[in-house]
């Protein structure tokens, strides 16, 4: 299972997660879908290998940003991605406190669909 929202034009999609007291973060780990539902490893049998793409899969996020909410309810960036191809990234800051964290998506490597499958929050 995962998160999911269609990409239209206008507000780019977002994720945010929200708790009832400010939390202490230092670490973000985002894990993107990335296509497991295909083979995603070459064979011997072209008709597997048809299948295969070899480039950044289309479900994954290619360009998003990451942004949290202070304890006092200011909005702050904490990362901004471009051309991503990674199934996992890990974002490390410096301990922050937040209300919330929000993560956007502006593009993904091909479908119309912004996919998350993980968010990790590490204090």
């Amino acid at each position: 299972s995962h998160w999911a929202e269609r990409m239209a034009p206008g507000p780019a999609a977002f994720l945010e997660l929200r708790w009832s007291q400010p939390r202490a973060v230092k670490q973000i780990q985002i894990t993107f879908e990335t296509g497991f539902k295909r083979q995603l490893t070459l064979t011997a049998q072209d008709s597997q290998n048809r299948g295969i793409v070899r480039a950044a899969q289309p479900e994954t996020v290619k360009d998003y940003a990451v942004s949290y909410e202070t304890a006092e309810g200011h909005r702050r960036m904490l990362a901004s991605v471009r051309n991503n191809f990674q199934r996992v990234n890990r974002h490390s800051v410096d301990t922050i406190t937040a209300r919330s964290l929000r993560i956007e998506i502006q593009a993904t490597n091909g479908i119309d669909e912004a996919r998350i499958f993980e968010v990790r929050c590490y204090s």
